[in-house]
């Protein structure tokens, strides 16, 4: 008969056994120390929580020809099951039974071993955002990965401390604007080999989107701008720091004089006195923000 069933690696018993993902193991049942005689019959199952025992019969179980211990009145049996690593086995059992080949006596069980499948991070995150100015941003990182790993966002290459899995910047800044990466890693310890360390990275585009507002400004910078009449006028040039960029018009009166930012007056006449406004405007999610720059022209 058969007086004992190990689940083991070979040398020590298991009992939750970490597999890396997409790599095979080999469990291996065994009757030893004691073995058998004759020689002994193996099944192995696998089981998920609160569920019934599944045999299993493909080409992953292996049972080699029986040996003789020293003293010759044993043989020693084993078998041994390939598992390869798969996400879907997560938490599965899985154990083996063993009784001497006349079918004499009771299957005997092994131990249960519980399978956790290992495996790096892998990363979901968008490629670009677009925000406006003062708005409160939350950018989650959404990783999938066993053990649970460790996550750092950095701006541009500088890591933002704290971390966590979301990145929280509450009244953005034209200054936020910028490449966010989300790292994350971990450290494997599949059963029967060395640690293996595994890291992960994506980067998401952050655009923050503002008006004008009162960045808009004249070169020369003129609010009052004397000219004798005859004389050729300096242009005066308009400028705004806008994201998207703005568009320009020069007004007087009622009258668009330009839809650039440059106001050109050119040879000066009289009629050339009064007040000249600069728009500076953009459209942000269907909404115009706009600013104004006032220039006050008297020819003498």
């Amino acid at each position: 008969p058969v007086f004992s069933v190990q689940l083991t690696n070979g040398s020590s018993q298991l009992l939750v056994t970490p597999v890396l993902d997409g790599s095979s193991k080999v469990f291996r049942c065994d009757t030893s120390p004691n073995g058998s005689r004759p020689r002994a019959l193996f099944n192995w199952y696998k089981r998920s929580e609160n569920q019934s025992p599944i045999l299993i019969q493909d080409q992953s179980v292996s049972t080699p020809s029986p040996t003789p211990d020293v003293n010759l009145s044993m043989v020693i049996s084993y078998s041994t099951l390939a598992l390869m690593g798969n996400r879907s086995y997560q938490n599965m059992y899985i154990y083996c039974e063993a009784r001497d080949e006349t079918n004499r006596g009771n299957f005997l069980k092994s131990t249960e071993a519980q399978i956790n499948i290992v495996y790096g991070p892998t990363i979901s995150l968008i490629d670009y955002t677009e925000v406006e100015e003062g708005e409160n941003v939350s950018i989650a990182c959404k990783v999938t990965a066993n053990p649970q790993p460790d996550i750092v966002w950095s701006r541009n290459g500088t890591v933002i401390s704290p971390s966590s899995d979301t990145l929280r910047i509450p009244n953005i800044l034209r200054l936020n604007d910028g490449n966010y990466t989300c790292t994350a890693s971990n450290v494997l310890y599949p059963t029967w080999q060395a640690p293996i360390y595994q890291i992960a990275t994506d980067t998401i585009m952050i655009r923050v989107l503002y008006g004008p507002g009162s960045s808009i400004y004249l070169t020369p910078n003129y609010s009052l701008y004397h000219v004798d009449e005859g004389n050729k006028a300096v242009d005066i040039i308009c400028s705004a720091t806008c994201n998207p960029v703005c568009s320009y018009r020069w007004i007087k009166g009622n009258a668009q004089l330009s839809s650039s930012n440059t106001l050109s007056l050119g040879i000066i006449q009289k009629n050339k006195t009064g007040n000249y406004i600069c728009e500076a405007f953009n459209t942000i999610r269907g909404q115009m923000k706009g600013s104004n720059r006032s220039l006050e022209v008297i020819v003498r």
